[in-house]
C-alpha cells in the first residue's frame, strides 16, 4: 500500500471517496466564480475578436433563438442537424449555457470552462488510478489551475469561445480514460475511452488527425507488450465505439470538410497565404516553444518543485520481494502519445497556428503526474503531503490572479471601446433609419469591425437580433476592382479603413485603393466621422438616402461617452426610446400575427394600451402576436421605454381577405424625368415573398427588381425612387414575386398598376 492510500488493497472507505468528490465540487464551484467575474470584467464586453469566434458565436445565439418557438429539444437537435466543417457540439453546448444563465458571451465562455473542469475531474480519477493516492490526484488539480494558456487571453484559449481549448480539454479527458484501461486490460474503461475520443472527434472534426495518430501510436506499443491479441482488441472495440458515436456527423459534413481543410488549407490556392514556411528544424523549435508558453512558467515551477519535494524525501529502499512484478508503463507512455502524435501532425502542417497547440497540453500534464506518481511510490508519507500541498496552493494562487488580472493594456482597453462606440453607433443608426438588415462594407480584414461582429454586438450589448449582411471583404486574395465599387455601392453603411494591416492580397488590394475608395465614398455618401484605434484607424459612410433624426445618435459623441464610461460593457445612453410609426402593412385574417415592431435605441421596453382583442405583445422583444378578428384598418398607439426616456409611435395594419396580395401608389403627375416615389406593400402568409419588378408598360420597360431582406417575407412595405422619360400617361407594373422550392410552381406573383401623368413642369 503506498502511502497515499488509506484501507485494504489500496482502496479508499467510501466515505473518503465522497469527502473528495464534495471537495472538489466545492473547488469547481470557486473557480467557476471567479472565471465569471474575471471574464465579466475582461473579456465578455469585448467586441467579438477573431472570426472563428465570431462564426461559433452567431451559431450559438442563432440556435437558441429558436427555443422559443421549437422548445429546447428541438431546438438543440436543429442546432446538431447543421453541417459544419469544423464540428457539432459547440452550439448544442452553448445553447445548454444560455439555458441555465441566459444567452450572453459569459455563459458562452462559460462552457469552456465547463470542458476545463471537466478535464480537472478526469486528470483527478487518473492520478488517483495511476498513483493510488489522493495527494497527486489533488496535485494534478492545482497543476492544471496554474497553466498559462487558458487565462492568457490569446486566441484559442478559455476567454475565447471557439474550438480549440474546448477539443484540447476533451483530449484530455480521454487522456485520462486510457489511463484507466490499465493499458487496455479493462473493457469497460476501454469503452468509455472509446466514447471520450467520439466526443473529441465530435467536438472538433480535425480533431479527428490528432486520435488517428493516437490509435497508431496505443496500437504499436501494445504490439511490443506482453498480451497483445485482448488488448489490441479492447482498443479497437474503443474505435468502433468512436466511430460509432460520431460518424455521422462526418458523413453529414463530409464535402464542407474536405473543401474547408483540405482545399482551404492543403491543396487549394489558400496554402500559399497560409503556410508559414518555418521548415523541419524551425517547426521543431517554434512547437516547442509554444508548448512551453501555453504551459507556463508557473506550471512549470510547480511540476518541478513537486517531483523536487518527492526526491528529497525519498524513503530508504527496502529490499525488493523475490516476485516483484514489473511497473506498468503505461502511465508512461501513454500521456507520451497523447503529447507526442498531435506534436509530429502539428509539425508537418504547413499552417502554424499557436491556438491549436493547446492539444498537447494534457499529455504534457499526464507526463508530470506519470513522474510525480513514479516518485510518490519512494517518498515519504510527508514529502507527498508536501508537494501535493505545494502544487494545490500554487494553483490556488496563480488561477484566480490571472483569472481576475486578465492581460489588456490600456490602451487596447481604449482601442475596444472605440471598436464598440462603432457597432453601437451602427446599431442605433440602423434602427433609426428602420433598416431590418444592414448591407455593410469594410475595406480590409478587421479583427473587430464587420458585418458578423455588428451582429453579435447588436445581440448581446442591445438585446436585439439584428442581421447584418457583409459585402466586403470577400475573401483572401484580390478581386476585380469593380466589384468593389459594386459592393461599395450596394451597402448601407462603409467602413473605409485608413490604417489597417496589409497581410493578405485582398489588404494590399484595399489599401492600393484607398484613394480612388475614399473619393467614391466622398461623392456618392455622407461621412459619419472618422475613428483611430492602435491597430486601425476607420472612415464610417452611409447611404445619403437614409432616414435620420434630428436629435439622433453622432458618432464623436458616441465614442466620447464610450471612452468616459465607467463600465465598458454598459452602452453609453442613446437619445429617449422611440417606436418608428409604420405606414399601414398588409395582413390577412387568415394567418396569425407575428411581427416585431420597430423601436429605436435599444434596449427598450414597449407598452400598447389598446391592443384590439386577440393580439398580444412582449415588452422585452417587441413581438406582436395574436390574429386579426375581421378586415379593415387597424391602428395601435405603442409607447417605448428606455433608461433615457420614452417617446410613442403608432402601427397601421391594413387587414385583407387573401393570403397572398399587394398594393403599389404613386404621385398621380410628375414632370418629365423629375424623380417619383413609388411606394409598395405585399404580404404572403407563407413567408415566401422574394423580390418585386416594376415596370413602365407604356415605353415597355423595366424600372427596378427589388429583393426581399430576410425580415421582409411576410410583410413587406417599402419605397423605390424611380424616374419617367415622355409625356402622356404611364402605366406603371408592380409585379410581387413569392418563391416556394417545394412547390411544382415554385414561382407566383401577383400584379398591381397604378398611373401617372407626365407632362413638362408636371402639368
Amino acid at each position: 500500500m503506498s502511502p497515499g492510500n488509506k484501507g485494504p488493497a489500496g482502496r479508499s472507505p467510501p466515505r473518503a471517496a465522497i469527502a473528495h468528490a464534495a471537495f472538489l465540487l466545492l473547488v469547481f464551484a470557486a473557480e467557476l466564480a471567479l472565471f465569471r467575474l474575471g471574464t465579466a470584467r475582461q473579456y465578455s464586453w469585448l467586441p467579438a475578436r477573431r472570426f472563428d469566434q465570431v462564426q461559433y458565436l452567431r451559431q450559438a445565439y442563432d440556435g437558441y433563438a429558436q427555443v422559443g418557438a421549437r422548445g429546447f429539444g428541438r431546438a438543440a437537435a436543429a442546432a446538431l442537424g447543421q453541417s459544419s466543417p469544423q464540428g457539432a457540439l459547440h452550439a448544442v453546448l452553448a445553447m445548454g449555457a444560455f439555458a441555465i444563465a441566459g444567452p450572453s458571451r459569459s455563459s458562452a465562455l462559460a462552457v469552456n470552462l465547463a470542458a476545463f473542469l471537466a478535464l480537472q475531474a478526469a486528470l483527478f480519477m487518473a492520478a488517483r488510478r495511476v498513483s493510488g493516492s489522493w495527494a497527486i490526484a489533488w496535485a494534478s488539480v492545482g497543476l492544471l489551475a496554474a497553466l498559462a494558456q487558458p487565462w492568457s487571453g490569446d486566441p484559442g484559449s478559455a476567454t475565447d469561445f471557439r474550438l480549440d481549448w474546448m477539443a484540447a480539454c476533451a483530449f484530455g479527458v480521454a487522456l485520462a480514460l486510457a489511463l484507466m484501461t490499465g493499458g487496455f486490460r479493462s473493457t469497460r474503461w476501454s469503452v468509455a475511452f472509446g466514447g471520450a475520443a467520439g466526443m473529441v472527434l465530435l467536438l472538433r472534426f480535425l480533431s479527428g488527425a490528432f486520435l488517428a495518430a493516437v490509435y497508431a501510436g496505443l496500437a504499436g506499443w501494445i504490439l511490443l507488450g506482453p498480451d497483445r491479441r485482448r488488448r489490441l482488441g479492447r482498443l479497437l472495440l474503443s474505435g468502433a465505439c468512436a466511430a460509432a458515436l460520431s460518424a455521422w456527423a462526418f458523413w453529414r459534413s463530409r464535402h464542407m470538410i474536405y473543401t474547408y481543410y483540405w482545399l482551404g488549407h492543403f491543396a487549394g490556392a489558400e496554402r500559399a497565404v497560409r503556410d508559414s514556411h518555418l521548415g523541419l528544424l524551425r517547426g521543431i523549435f517554434w512547437l516547442a516553444g509554444q508548448a512551453l508558453e501555453q504551459f507556463g512558467w508557473s506550471a512549470l515551477v510547480l511540476a518541478a518543485g513537486g517531483a523536487g519535494i518527492l526526491r528529497a524525501c525519498r524513503r530508504p529502499d527496502p529490499p525488493a520481494p523475490a516476485a516483484a512484478a514489473p511497473p506498468s508503463a503505461g502511465p508512461w507512455v501513454i500521456p507520451a502519445i497523447f503529447a507526442g502524435a498531435p506534436s509530429l501532425v502539428l509539425l508537418f502542417q504547413p499552417e502554424k497556428a499557436s491556438q491549436v497547440v493547446s492539444i498537447i497540453l494534457p499529455g504534457c500534464v499526464g507526463l508530470v503526474i506519470a513522474a510525480w506518481s513514479a516518485l510518490a511510490k519512494r517518498s515519504t508519507f510527508r514529502g507527498i503531503g508536501l508537494a501535493a500541498a505545494v502544487a494545490l496552493a500554487g494553483g490556488a494562487v496563480v488561477f484566480p490572479v490571472r483569472v481576475l488580472s486578465g492581460t489588456l493594456t490600456p490602451g487596447e482597453v481604449g482601442d475596444y471601446r472605440r471598436a464598440n462606440a462603432v457597432a453601437d453607433f451602427i446599431f442605433f443608426r440602423s434602427e433609426e433609419a428602420g433598416l431590418t438588415a444592414p448591407h455593410v462594407a469594410v475595406t480590409g480584414l478587421c479583427d473587430t469591425l464587420g458585418g458578423p461582429v455588428f451582429e453579435i454586438a447588436a445581440f448581446e450589448r442591445h438585446g436585439r437580433r439584428m442581421p447584418f449582411v457583409a459585402e466586403l471583404p470577400a475573401g483572401l486574395f484580390a478581386v476585380e476592382d469593380q466589384a468593389i465599387t459594386d459592393a461599395l455601392a450596394r451597402s448601407d453603411f462603409v467602413c473605409l479603413l485608413t490604417r489597417s494591416r496589409q497581410k493578405f492580397p485582398i489588404e494590399r488590394q484595399f489599401a492600393a485603393q484607398l484613394e480612388a475608395n475614399r473619393q467614391w465614398c466622398v461623392t456618392h455618401l455622407h461621412h459619419d466621422g472618422d475613428v483611430a484605434t492602435g491597430p486601425w484607424a476607420v472612415s464610417i459612410f452611409e447611404r445619403p438616402d437614409l432616414d435620420r433624426p434630428a436629435a439622433g445618435v453622432d458618432l464623436g459623441r458616441m465614442e466620447a461617452a464610450a471612452l468616459a464610461g465607467a463600465d465598458p460593457a454598459v452602452v453609453p445612453l442613446p437619445p429617449p426610446a422611440q417606436v418608428r410609426s409604420t405606414g399601414p402593412l398588409l395582413w390577412s385574417v387568415r394567418a396569425d400575427l407575428h411581427y416585431r415592431v420597430a423601436g429605436v435605441y435599444s434596449p427598450w421596453r414597449l407598452e400598447a394600451p389598446d391592443l384590439p382583442p386577440g393580439l398580444r405583445l412582449d415588452p422585452a422583444t417587441g413581438e406582436l402576436s395574436g390574429r386579426f378578428a375581421h378586415e379593415g384598418a387597424y391602428l395601435l398607439h405603442l409607447r417605448a421605454t428606455n433608461a433615457a426616456g420614452a417617446g410613442e409611435g403608432t402601427l397601421a395594419f391594413e387587414v385583407v381577405e387573401p393570403e397572398f396580395t399587394g398594393r403599389a401608389t404613386a404621385p398621380p403627375k410628375c414632370a418629365d424625368g423629375e424623380p417619383i416615389a413609388l411606394r409598395y406593400r405585399a404580404f404572403d402568409a407563407g413567408g415566401r415573398l422574394d423580390f418585386i419588378d416594376v415596370t413602365d408598360l407604356t415605353r415597355i420597360k423595366v424600372l427596378a427588381r427589388v429583393p426581399a431582406s430576410p425580415g421582409d417575407r411576410t410583410t413587406w412595405a417599402g419605397t423605390l425612387h424611380t424616374r419617367l422619360s415622355g409625356p402622356g400617361t404611364h402605366r406603371i407594373l408592380v409585379r410581387f414575386v413569392r418563391y416556394d422550392a417545394s412547390a411544382p410552381e415554385p414561382y407566383t406573383y401577383r400584379d398591381a398598376e397604378c398611373e401617372v401623368r407626365v407632362g413638362p413642369g408636371g402639368s
